[in-house]
């Protein structure tokens, strides 16, 4: 029979090959197909679609500030779901509603709350990133011309470093969560009493 600690082992490299696997085929891949079919739409909207200098630049604000505030929204989420205090938090919670001791044998066993949260983050993040790379498309089709919709495709591909740059940090706390390390910091108050 399997040990908890080998299976624990499995499903962290797992999810490692997980967060790569979806980063190139939610993150890459999208970035790539909306590039072309920025480049389709806007040869075919360019040759039919003039627009005052003034409405283009408020049409590129407006779709540039909508994808920035995605790109934020993502990062609050993010944020949310996995920074560690929150996720021993929750942890601690169910191991005393369980009736158990908080001790670093019983957290591990509470891993797999880490990396549903983990998997979420990432799925989100995916999904916004897919929406901001078609917002290139959207900026062609409108009329935007080449040289915004290829900024907001720079914006897309920052988001996507974005991205990849979590993938330590999701390790990191998967790791502590598997091994038991996920713990709460004491309080402020506690460490002055201390």
């Amino acid at each position: 029979m399997m040990k908890s600690a080998d299976k624990t082992e499995i499903k962290l490299r797992i999810t490692r090959h997980g967060l790569w696997r979806r980063w190139l085929a939610w993150g890459l891949l999208p970035l790539a197909v909306c590039l072309v079919l920025t480049l389709a739409v806007d040869a075919v909207e360019a040759a039919d679609f003039s627009m005052k200098p003034r409405q283009l630049e408020l049409n590129f604000q407006a779709i540039f500030a909508i994808s920035a505030m995605l790109f934020l929204i993502a990062f609050t989420i993010d944020g949310h779901w996995t920074n560690q205090q929150r996720l021993a938090r929750r942890i601690a919670r169910l191991v005393e509603r369980d009736g158990r001791r908080v001790k670093s044998d019983t957290l591990a066993d509470y891993a797999p709350v880490v990396f549903n949260s983990v998997a979420g983050s990432s799925r989100a993040l995916s999904v916004v990133g897919v929406a901001i790379a078609f917002s290139a498309v959207v900026a062609a089709a409108v009329g935007l011309g080449i040289y915004y919709a290829l900024l907001i495709l720079a914006l897309a591909a920052e988001y996507q470093l974005f991205v990849l740059s979590r993938h330590p940090h999701y390790m990191e706390i998967m790791e502590a969560a598997a091994a038991g390390r996920l713990v709460l910091e004491a309080d402020e108050d506690e460490k002055k009493g201390s």
